[in-house]
């Protein structure tokens, strides 16, 4: 081979192999990311339950049921049986956020939805569709996708004002060119440690990639003074298309105030004046955890997850909420609004 050709396959081949050996020898380090198609550390954050990339939602359950998950064929934590179509004179409610709403760190039956459930008892469903780091744009895809044929008739949306960046796009809902190089990256301990560590450096660059990372650290930004204040920003945040969207299709939507807990051990809110669009209902579990009166350290495992204790409050005031809502809809439905 003439040196010249050799040294444009060294330039070629050199990185790519360099790339696979540093692909390889990160699978090895961290195998559980590769079982659960995730990055470990957010495996580890959010109990190992595996994830697949999905081309619209970004990822999803990887396999439908996950009995180590909880998860049944529909998509929901849960163990009662259900049908697509609730059955007639029940009234259901489909709940969405991140590992908050599904309950991270606690069984199936001590997270607020299914709590609230029991609590409700005959004549309503309360469905959990929380997935661990999804925000408002994953929830907004996903009622598209998959739950508007389930026919509910409230979704109770559990996720940060400006949390996500804008939909900005139709679903794909099929196969398109380019999805196998963006399943790649989007399973690849290369480029994710690549963006970790851009994060440390300093640089929190929009990927445009579906990497889970890519919404994860989004609230950062809002207190950024590098990047500005993003919670004005008209590209930041889906609740007002959630709300728009589901009463196209005859359903309620909820916001729910997102609480976490503070260093000094009360409840903080990650919400503020004007965050949620106006004229829908507003669950405030925030107000509600705080009218609790406990050390916050009681109520939340952690920053964000909840204690069953803690999921017990907000679920016996989810629970009289609904009830509350429901008459005075069915009364007055315009009234409500």
């Amino acid at each position: 081979m003439r040196p010249g050709r050799k040294l444009l396959a060294a330039i070629v081949v050199g990185p790519i192999l360099t790339l696979l050996l540093a692909e390889g020898a990160l699978r090895l380090l961290f195998p559980v990311g590769r079982r659960a198609s995730m990055a470990e550390d957010e495996v580890q954050a959010h109990m190992g339950y595996g994830f697949a990339y999905d081309p619209d939602l970004y990822w999803y359950w990887k396999d439908l049921p996950d009995p180590t998950a909880g998860i049944d064929a529909h998509g929901f934590r849960r163990r009662e049986p259900i049908e697509q179509v609730p059955p007639p004179g029940v009234r259901r409610v489909i709940t969405l956020g991140d590992s908050q709403t599904f309950g991270g760190g606690v069984p199936a039956d001590q997270a607020f939805p299914n709590q609230a459930e029991e609590l409700l008892g005959d004549g309503w469903e309360v469905l959990n569709a929380g997935i661990s780091g999804y925000r408002s744009l994953n929830i907004y895809r996903l009622v598209r996708k998959r739950l508007m044929a389930y026919q509910p008739h409230y979704l109770l949306i559990d996720a940060m004002p400006k949390d996500s960046p804008r939909e900005d796009g139709p679903l794909v809902e099929r196969k398109v060119a380019g999805q196998g190089v963006g399943e790649a990256l989007w399973n690849s301990r290369v480029y994710y440690f690549g963006q970790l560590t851009l994060r440390l450096t300093g640089l929190r660059p929009w990927e445009t990639l579906p990497w889970p990372l890519q919404l994860h650290e989004v609230r950062t930004r809002l207190v950024d003074p590098s990047q500005g204040d993003l919670r004005t920003s008209p590209d930041m945040g889906n609740h007002d298309l959630i709300g728009r969207y589901a009463r196209q299709q005859g359903t309620e939507v909820i916001f729910m105030r997102y609480p976490v807990q503070q260093p000094d051990g009360t409840v903080g809110c990650m919400a503020w004046e004007g965050s949620l669009p106006e004229g829908y209902p507003v669950f405030d579990a925030c107000a509600v955890l705080s009218a609790d009166g406990r050390h916050s350290s009681e109520l939340f495992i952690d920053n964000n997850h909840l204690r069953p204790e803690g999921n017990r409050v907000v679920a016996t005031a989810l629970a009289a909420f609904l009830v509350d809502l429901d008459a005075r809809r069915s009364a007055a439905p315009e009234a409500v609004r």
